[in-house]
């Protein structure tokens, strides 16, 4: 019940304050009370507190028009640079911005503005700004690293990129431009290289003028250059064009002179080249001449026309003695053909005799029928004659042949029986120098051979000879044969004993065996010779052989069971791998599987040993045959494996080298990643394509970890700047009240000097609001000089009109008063004051100060009543009426209308003066009155 009383009270205050509200407005017609009317609903944005326009601007919407022109004002007419700024920053709308820049006088707000514009720019519109100014206006100023750097990108003059070396502090954008200009300085120098190329084809054609007659490269060194000319010609400047025009004009004229000089010399090189190949023409004619019907009037009818031919070319050419030369040799030899083909006629039945004759012949033939042919047609092969460098006719090469298959014939059976009886004579040799040495085997297979030769040959009277030669020989190899039987016996005694001694040893089998072979191999040697099956001692070594073999025929025996066993395994171990191959899914494959299964079918091909070769080998050729498509199936997975990883390699090679390091990483991650995902590959080559693509990868993650370092080392710096500032920005709020007003551009350079600094985003906003609280501790500062000064003012008025409270009491008790004392506290107070206070002091030095004045008391009263209403203080209850009366009063003033505590403060100030004006009052009054200003004073506003 009672909250809705309160409601309903508070309810019925609001009616009157609107009714009261409206009949002051019905009834004021003073332009001061609109005035001050509309003073009250002033908009805190045009407040005359700098931080109270500071804070409405931040409530304002930019989106919203009548906030948008509030904000355009403030930029325009606002006297507080910090409060213009903070206006700017509330600026968006690029058309807006625009619009002021142009309006603009003022330096640094166009700055400002012009830094605003700048950071509405998105990173996707950067590409189409083409004003090479502006992109490095943002590559400077736009707050937004990415921005930044999009614009550096599309700065392309190289002043501008010089500048933008200079001045920027963006790393990313440094390191853009430096690249940048690299290029800029390889594109320089190859146009002044390209340039200087221009220059040499021009030198080199203005050497050439006046030079036709002493150069005898003028005309290939003209063409050079004019050649070398036509790439430059679009690109040379007029100046160049202009010289080299000048020059090629000036060697036109020689070059013309040359060429027709060199035409005439053509004609005359075509003329000698028409006499030669009218010389090689006949020649050719005679190479092809193979008709034996040519007769002698048409070669002469052929030399006729040639020589015809060749006066007329004569007259275009003069020929040389060498044309001249092989011109009467043709002729020559045309004359010698005609010869020849006479002959042919003539003797054509002696030819074809003799012809017969010699192609009857073969390799069998008698020396006397070689003989009597050869002296038949001799004198007939002197006169067959024919040029050797033309085509002989039929007949002629017919003869050529046979004549000289005659020859052969004769020359193979010469040479044949002398090969003969210089191998004999060589087998002699040989036999006499083994007899002498007592090598009996090499001297009996000699022996062997010679008559073997003896035998081929076909003259007796030869034969005869041989055979006399060998005889000695044959008698000492004899005597040799002889001695060597006599001298063996021994040895072999020998080799019988040490066969026997082995048949009684105990050796492991294969050690027995070797000792056999040692053996037999020893005995062959002996009777190599002169072997006798039924020598005693041969009879007796071969049963001592046998007895002495036996245990090693048994291991054998053995041993070639289990090379069958171990064949048999292979076979089942095929068979395997063969059921193995057919059931595999090729489809899904399991490449590990695979290879696993391989390898164990070569460990355990390999455990099968011994086996004989022979029998082994087509197991062997089956085993591979079916092992070998797999593991070149598995290899082919291994090599396709390997090109994936190579591959992979090639990508991430060029990764360090990426200028997005962030793209670089996630590319390098997904390569790993890829990488996992291939099966495995040959295991000679896998571990050294792993190092290098985890070299590669280890390269980019490097230069991650370097720019980061980097990164971090210059945030650490930005910050410590950053924090450098705020702790000048705290010391700006410790200054004195003189100092304060002096350090307000400090602490805008400052800020500005802070908003420029580029933070990681972890510390940006904390530091950030370090910064605000410091600039608004300063602000605070500076904006609470006045309300100091004011306090400090209040205070002496207070005290000064304290001694006016002591001394207008003394004058009402009686006693004296020391006026001057008053006033020249009442002096050292500023003028405002002294006039406050001058119609009190008139009081305190009339005769009337001794008296107290009731309408100072009222006056006091009143005062008591506006302050604690206005202080929301209680009111003693002896003037509880006269409180509601004067709230009433002021209801069309609050209505709507909320106070802040800076109006309450002035409010209090202005009532506060006026009470230090009033008095003399008596002094139980006036220690009433000053308790209900102390309670006020208790609850006022600090400064």
């Amino acid at each position: 019940m009672g909250a809705s009383a309160d409601k309903r009270d508070k309810f019925k205050v609001g009616c009157c304050r609107f009714v009261g509200l409206g009949l002051w407005f019905a009834e004021s017609k003073s332009k001061k009370d609109w005035a001050m009317l509309a003073s009250l609903f002033k908009p805190k944005w045009r407040s005359a507190n700098p931080d109270i326009r500071l804070g409405a601007l931040e409530k304002l919407d930019p989106a919203r028009s009548r906030d948008r022109e509030a904000l355009v004002e403030v930029v325009k007419n606002d006297s507080e640079s910090r409060v213009r700024l903070a206006a700017v920053r509330r600026i968006k709308d690029r058309e807006l911005l625009d619009r002021l820049i142009k309006a603009s006088n003022d330096e640094g707000t166009r700055d400002a503005l012009m830094r605003q514009r700048i950071n509405t720019v998105e990173l996707d519109e950067v590409k189409a700004v083409g004003e090479q100014s502006t992109l490095l206006d943002i590559a400077l100023l736009h707050q937004v690293a990415k921005v930044r750097l999009a614009a550096a990108e599309q700065v392309a003059q190289p002043g501008l990129l010089e500048v933008l070396a200079k001045e920027s502090k963006d790393k990313a954008v440094q390191r853009h431009v430096r690249d940048a200009l690299k290029g800029v300085k390889a594109e320089r120098q190859a146009q002044e290289q390209r340039s200087a190329e221009i220059d040499r084809v021009i030198d080199a054609m203005e050497k050439l003028v006046g030079r036709s007659d002493i150069d005898p490269l003028f005309l290939s060194k003209f063409e050079q250059a004019d050649k070398q000319w036509q790439p430059f010609k679009r690109e040379a400047s007029e100046k160049q064009q202009q010289r080299f025009n000048s020059a090629r004009k000036a060697c036109a004229s020689d070059v013309e002179a040359i060429e027709a000089a060199e035409r005439a010399q053509r004609d005359r090189q075509v003329a000698q080249e028409q006499l030669d190949q009218l010389l090689t023409g006949l020649a050719g004619d005679l190479k092809s001449a193979e008709n034996v019907a040519l007769g002698r009037e048409q070669l002469e009818q052929h030399q006729q026309k040639t020589r015809s031919e060749w006066q007329r070319l004569s007259q275009l050419a003069t020929p040389s003695e060498a044309q001249q030369r092989r011109l009467d040799d043709l002729m020559k030899t045309l004359d010698r053909c005609a010869n020849t083909l006479a002959l042919v006629e003539r003797q054509r039945e002696d030819i074809d005799s003799a012809l017969a004759a010699m192609d009857a012949l073969d390799e069998a033939a008698g020396e006397e029928q070689l003989e009597a042919l050869r002296a038949e047609y001799a004198e007939l092969d002197s006169a067959m004659t024919w040029p050797k460098q033309l085509a002989a006719p039929a007949v002629i090469r017919h003869w050529q042949s046979s004549w000289q298959r005659l020859r052969e014939i004769e020359s193979a059976r010469q040479e044949k029986q002398g090969e003969r009886i210089r191998k004999l004579a060589s087998r002699r040799r040989q036999l006499d120098a083994h007899i002498e040495q007592g090598e009996l085997g090499r001297a009996n297979r000699v022996h062997s051979h010679i008559h073997y030769l003896l035998k081929k040959l076909d003259d007796e009277r030869e034969l005869e000879r041989q055979q006399q030669r060998l005889q000695p020989l044959e008698e000492k190899l004899q005597k040799l044969r002889d001695w060597h039987g006599f001298s063996t016996e021994p040895k072999k005694e020998d080799l019988c004993q040490r066969m026997e001694a082995l048949v009684e040893g105990e050796l492991a089998p294969l050690d027995r065996a070797e000792a056999v072979k040692a053996l037999r191999g020893e005995w062959r040697e002996q009777t190599a010779v002169n072997l006798d099956k039924e020598d005693p001692l041969t009879l007796r070594f071969e049963a001592a052989a046998e007895k002495a073999w036996a245990p090693c025929a048994e291991y054998f025996a053995q041993l070639d069971q289990i090379q069958r066993d171990n064949l048999q395994k292979r076979r089942v171990l095929c068979e395997q791998l063969e059921q193995f191959a057919a059931a595999f899914d090729w489809e899904n494959p399991d490449w590990k599987a695979l290879d696993k299964a391989l390898k164990t079918a070569r460990d355990e091909w390999k455990s099968y040993e011994p086996v004989r070769f022979a029998d082994a080998k087509p197991v062997q050729a089956l085993f591979f045959a079916t092992l070998n498509p797999l593991n070149e199936r598995l290899k082919n997975y291994w090599q396709d494996n390997l090109e994936a990883k190579q591959k992979l390699l090639e990508q991430a090679k060029p990764l360090v080298e990426m200028d997005d390091l962030d793209e670089a990483i996630q590319r390098c991650i997904d390569l790993q990643n890829r990488w996992k995902q291939v099966g495995p590959t040959f295991r000679s080559r896998d571990p050294k394509v792993w190092r290098a693509f985890r070299k590669a990868c280890d390269a980019v993650f490097a230069r991650r970890d370097a720019e980061r370092q980097e990164q971090r080392a210059e945030n650490d710096e930005h910050i410590a700047r950053a924090e450098a500032l705020v702790d000048q920005m705290r010391d700006l709020s410790k200054l004195s009240d003189a100092e304060l007003p002096e350090a307000h551009a400090k602490a805008d350079e400052l800020q500005e000097a802070f908003d420029q600094i580029d933070m990681p985003p972890k510390v940006a906003r904390a530091l950030a609001d370090k910064m605000q609280r410091a600039h608004k501790a300063y602000e605070q500062q500076l904006a609470g000089i006045a309300d100091r000064q004011q306090q400090q003012q209040m205070r002496q008025l207070a005290d000064v009109a304290a001694q006016f409270d002591q001394q207008e009491s003394h004058a009402i008790a009686g006693g004296s008063v020391d006026v001057d004392a008053v006033e020249a506290a009442v002096n050292a107070l500023p003028k405002a004051d002294q006039t406050l206070l001058s119609d009190r002091l008139a009081t305190l030095k009339s005769d009337k100060s001794d008296q107290t004045s009731e309408t100072a008391k009222d006056t006091l009263e009143k005062l008591a009543i506006e302050m604690e209403v206005l202080m929301d203080v209680e009111t003693p209850p002896d003037f509880k009426g006269e409180r509601m009366a004067y709230q009433l009063d002021k209801l069309p003033e609050e209505m709507g209308l909320h106070s802040e505590p800076e109006d309450q403060a002035l409010q209090l100030n202005e009532l506060r003066r006026q009470w230090y004006a009033q008095g003399p009052v008596s002094m139980q009054d006036r220690e009433a009155l000053q308790a209900r200003l102390e309670a006020v004073l208790a609850k006022s506003v600090p400064a």
